[in-house]
């Protein structure tokens, strides 16, 4: 509290602590914000991840961020980034899929948002390390 005869060292440490006490509190609200716009571009991406169109612009508007925001964010909150996680969500989708016996790997590049089905099994065989059809062969 500050009085006339209040000394001047204590009112300013007083007024920096004050200072400290509302940029934490800043701090947490900026952080929760984003996590919160985190979790939706993630349920985004989960509904949406199968469409080959999936932009990290798109899913930064929906969430209202600026791409490269977004993508610093999303990398610092999960730790992959935009692409990996799509990556990921796909892959594991097209595993699931080849376990399917009636399932034909190039109707799988499809349904997991590949239109071209050699860069989907060039993908395919970075992430599992084998090609589509011979991870097909061996779940058969």
């Amino acid at each position: 509290r500050f009085t006339p005869e209040s000394d001047p060292d204590d009112l300013a440490q007083q007024a920096s602590a004050a200072l400290q006490r509302t940029f934490e509190a800043l701090r947490e609200r900026t952080n929760w914000h984003s996590r919160v716009s985190m979790n939706l571009a993630k349920a985004f991406i989960d509904a949406h991840f199968r469409e080959e169109s999936l932009s990290l612009q798109q899913v930064a508007q929906a969430v209202d961020m600026s791409p490269s925001y977004f993508s610093r964010v999303f990398k610092e909150e999960f730790g992959l980034s935009f692409i990996q996680y799509v990556t990921k969500l796909r892959m594991e989708e097209a595993a699931k899929l080849l376990s399917d016996p009636f399932c034909k790997t190039y109707e799988v590049s499809y349904q997991v948002g590949y239109t071209d089905y050699s860069h989907f099994a060039k993908v395919f065989k970075k992430y599992y390390a084998v090609s589509p059809k011979e991870y097909k062969r061996r779940v058969d």
